[in-house]
């Protein structure tokens, strides 16, 4: 929108000026001419570019793309286009706002990328974790496997340990027999001895 300055002959006869904010020098003129019931105007001066519209102008634009989209139908490409537009419009003239499905579009799609790169983040660090318990798990299956190993040698060394012991229970005993057996030869060798002396 802009600002125009719009010089004319008021009922006295004299010149005078106004100013109204419009979209073009003809939209300007013809609401001038309506707002201050003129046939003519002597003059039109834009004296100032991207002006804001006001609400009023807002809500009868938005009127008018209401009635086109209204009139295309609502299977129409551009009714499709624009659903949900006209009401965050109507909303935005209300209440000041500056929301927009295309804002609304643009941080969802850059909450989905920051999303998608913390999943990337994530999918390797899983990777990285899941590579690491199988070095662990190959760790730990090695030391089960030293441990019955071990386990088994540590058996073996027991049965040999025990048969050890059998072995030296029964050499234990047959010392035993054989130093009884010298006794009791050397108590007969001195029976002898003493008999024949």
């Amino acid at each position: 929108m802009n600002d125009y300055k719009i010089c004319y002959v008021n009922d006295n006869g004299e010149t005078a000026c106004g100013f109204v904010t419009e979209r073009s020098e003809s939209a300007a003129a013809k609401a001038f001419k309506k707002e201050r019931n003129l046939k003519e105007i002597g003059g039109i001066e834009m004296v100032r570019e991207n002006v804001p519209a006001t609400k009023a102008q807002e809500r009868e634009a938005l009127a008018a793309i209401q009635q086109l989209l209204s009139d295309l139908g609502p299977g129409s490409y551009l009714a499709t286009a624009f659903e949900g537009c006209c009401e965050d419009a109507e909303n935005n003239i209300e209440y000041d706002f500056g929301d927009s499905m295309k804002a609304r579009y643009e941080s969802a799609k850059e909450e989905a990328d920051c999303c998608k790169e913390q999943i990337q983040v994530l999918t390797a660090q899983c990777e990285a974790a899941e590579s690491k318990l199988k070095s662990v798990n190959t760790g730990v299956e090695e030391l089960i496997q030293k441990g019955d190993e071990r386990k088994a040698a540590c058996e073996q060394l027991r049965q040999q340990l025990d048969e050890a012991r059998a072995a030296a229970g029964d050499a234990q005993r047959r010392a035993e027999a054989a130093e009884f057996e010298a006794m009791r030869l050397k108590a007969k060798l001195y029976d002898y001895i003493t008999m024949t002396a």
